[in-house]
């Protein structure tokens, strides 16, 4: 009987999950996003798992780049009582087209809601989604209502006391074409439809003269991947390389190149606040709510851990393109290639 619980299991997203499987053991030492987790019964969705790490190549194969969300105001709010909290959770959905992938995350809690208004100022608040690539269907392709490419919201209500979601308060749909311009900063205010369940709530404050529509204000920014340099041997430091696959990567490539300073390389997490905290993690595509300040301090010296390993690979060739430019390392990289040619046909390995 338990069995008839067991959801029918899902083609597409075995075939997605199995491509993650298989880049996560080839390219291990391309490996970024890397958290460690205890697993166990306790933690649904991890239970066993021992580590979790982003594959460059497969996230490149499974999406088309990154949207950056930022939530600036919420007003007309209802069912949120005096003072208290809110959260926005959004996805990035795209239909079957797309194996079944999507990005999800969602913003900090905003305490203190008041006359249903909600502001978030900080603009490291700003969350992450992969853009799947079901969502930029070929135009010959026929899509059903439910495969339009579209960002998906919604307004949570919060537990003062354990940070759980209590309630939908508002609901909306951002279609794709809103925000598809390639690293555009629009802002948009978008009209929640509230849940049928508060229909008795949102009449009472229309007897009482509030009409007022729910709304929200954000920042939305369309960072697709770039091409990538067929030759990387000979490509310069601005160049998008396999591994820059999430924010804090792209963000790096294109303000330093290969020659990226190692305060912002190798940050003293122990002195970061615990909104910076949050951030950083945010930019590298890891997890970050949920647990105390130990555990996501642990989780971002070991993803800088990572990061530092995939640098240090390629940095004597950013030396080399510093001091020489980058004609200059082009011919020291061909001269080598020709030398280890030559070394290997004498020594008889090609035989």
């Amino acid at each position: 009987d338990s069995l008839k619980d067991i959801p029918d299991p899902d083609l597409r997203m075995a075939m997605v999950m199995a491509g993650f499987s298989f880049d996560a053991y080839t390219e291990i030492d391309r490996a970024q996003g890397v958290w460690v987790c205890d697993g166990g019964q306790d933690k649904p969705g991890i239970s066993g798992v021992q580590a979790v790490l982003l594959s460059p190549r497969f996230v490149r194969d499974a999406f088309r780049g990154i949207l950056r969300v930022r939530v600036i105001q919420a007003e007309g709010l209802r069912s949120v009582p005096m003072a208290g909290a809110v959260a926005v959770a959004f996805q990035t959905v795209s239909g079957a087209a797309s194996g079944g992938m999507r990005g999800s995350q969602r913003n900090s809690i905003r305490r203190g809601v008041l006359n249903g208004k909600a502001s978030w100022l900080e603009e490291d608040d700003s969350v992450y989604l992969y853009v799947p690539k079901g969502a930029h269907a070929d135009e010959t392709e026929t899509m059903g209502e439910q495969e339009a490419p579209a960002l998906m919201i919604e307004v949570h209500t919060r537990d003062l006391l354990d940070n759980g979601s209590t309630g939908v308060i508002g609901r909306g749909v951002v279609p794709m074409t809103d925000w598809a311009a390639p690293r555009d900063l629009k802002e948009l205010t978008v009209e929640l439809k509230i849940p049928d369940e508060l229909s008795e709530v949102v009449e009472a404050a229309r007897k009482k003269g509030d009409e007022r529509p729910t709304l929200l204000r954000l920042q939305l920014e369309y960072d697709p991947f770039g091409e990538l340099v067929e030759d990387a041997d000979s490509a310069k430091g601005t160049d998008e390389k396999l591994d820059d696959v999430t924010p804090e990567a792209l963000f790096r490539r294109r303000r330093f190149g290969s020659a990226v300073p190692t305060e912002v390389r190798l940050p003293d997490t122990e002195r970061l606040s615990d909104g910076q905290l949050q951030a950083f993690l945010r930019r590298r595509g890891l997890p970050w709510v949920g647990e105390g300040r130990d555990v996501l301090v642990k989780r971002l010296n070991t993803a800088i851990a990572a990061e530092k390993a995939i640098y240090d690979s390629g940095s004597m060739w950013s030396t080399v393109e510093s001091f020489f430019g980058a004609d200059r390392k082009e011919q020291l990289q061909g001269a080598l290639g020709a030398a280890a040619v030559a070394a290997e046909t004498l020594s008889g390995d090609v035989f």
